[in-house]
């Protein structure tokens, strides 16, 4: 519902109606104090809306007089779903000024750090083991991976993509909508952009890193890890330098009610989507990855590292029996970067702290 009251505005151009109701609207929001940015919803859609609740006719008389009265409209909710996508909240100590769209929402959204519960803290890490295997992490700890970092040299580490087009909601929000996409190929808003900033950030420390945007799922999600295995192979063929594979993703959490988790953590007084560090081994039905325990090596590392500078930022590290494609190089990671429900920008302070994170943990396995 919109209400307007008269703010005493006069505006008397009969020859362009559509500028007279938005004059008036705007006046009389402005002195109320809602603004269009405020209601996210633009005031010619309420023009539009009003003016075939009343006809033009009464509207030109309302605001030739200046006796505009409360006045109810209702706006129809798929004139808002298509004006004000999923993002939009209002405040309740102003529904009553406002536009409410909470009825066309679909669910909503948890704002919330997530714990540790469900791991195991071994040697000041968290590890949530799902694996059914036996692994002494402290031990672990102490055993270089097997591979080495050069800087400044050819290139060390590749990011990819395997379900590229994942991206995130375009506003912090507590609600979400039947409308929104949690998939696209922009690779401004997707995980492509989150890759570029790590990246960036490693090529800035001398760790000379590729970034392949490949969307690996753009046309099927079935078969994604097929065709990313293929473009990891033809990097190693072309750079047989490169060691670390990075496969950047996003998670989606959801309760059983709908409820979408966004796992956030504030870090130096900014909001930052939590991450979950995720390697596998040969374990169950999972035979022929042999690097599995380089892998684990370099995971509790950068677990470590994350934990240390940031508490609970890194989620407990997701050991599973699972390939991932990760048998191909002795540091191959999946890096889940916050949720669905987390904001973009929220996720590329993440990325940040991440490298961070990472680049100590490559830089102590420089050559001797």
């Amino acid at each position: 519902v919109l209400t307007v009251k008269n703010g005493g505005g006069c505006v008397k151009r009969k020859n362009n109606l559509r500028r007279v109701l938005i004059a008036v609207l705007c006046i009389s929001l402005t002195v109320f104090g809602v603004t269009s940015d405020y209601l996210k919803v633009p005031i010619s859609v309420a023009a539009n809306t009003i003016i075939n609740a009343y006809g033009t006719d009464k509207i030109v008389a309302m605001a030739e007089s200046e006796s505009i009265t409360t006045t109810t409209v209702a706006v129809k909710t798929e004139d808002v779903a298509q004006t004000v996508p999923q993002t939009t909240t209002v405040p309740t100590t102003t529904m009553a000024n406002a536009v409410a769209v909470s009825s066309n929402a679909k669910g909503k959204i948890s704002n919330v750090t997530l714990n540790q519960s469900g791991a195991t803290s071994v040697s000041n890490l968290h590890i949530a083991n799902k694996t059914g295997k036996t692994v002494d992490v402290a031990a672990q700890l102490k055993v270089k991976p097997d591979f080495t970092i050069y800087k400044n040299a050819s290139p060390q580490v590749l990011i990819v993509h395997t379900h590229a087009t994942e991206c995130y909601f375009p506003k912090e929000s507590d609600v979400y909508y039947d409308d929104w996409a949690t998939r696209t190929a922009d690779k401004s808003k997707n995980t492509v952009a989150v890759g570029q900033i790590i990246a960036d950030k490693l090529n800035a420390a001398g760790i000379v890193t590729l970034h392949d945007e490949t969307l690996h799922d753009k046309d099927a999600y079935n078969g994604s890890y097929e065709r990313a295995r293929k473009t990891i192979q033809s990097y190693l063929d072309k750079y047989p330098s490169i060691d670390v594979v990075l496969d950047i993703h996003r998670d989606a959490i959801t309760y059983d009610d709908g409820t979408k988790v966004s796992p956030t953590i504030e870090i130096d007084g900014k909001k930052a989507a939590q991450i979950m560090i995720a390697t596998g081994c040969n374990s169950g039905n999972v035979t022929g990855h042999d690097n599995w325990i380089e892998n684990f090596r370099f995971a509790i590392r950068l677990q470590k590292s994350c934990e240390e500078k940031y508490g609970k930022f890194a989620r407990p590290l997701y050991f599973v029996s699972k390939k991932y494609n990760h048998d191909l190089t002795p540091g191959s990671l999946l890096i889940e970067m916050g949720s669905e429900a987390n904001t973009l920008e929220q996720v590329k302070y993440s990325a940040e702290l991440l490298s961070n994170a990472l680049i100590p943990v490559l830089e102590g396995l420089q050559a001797d």
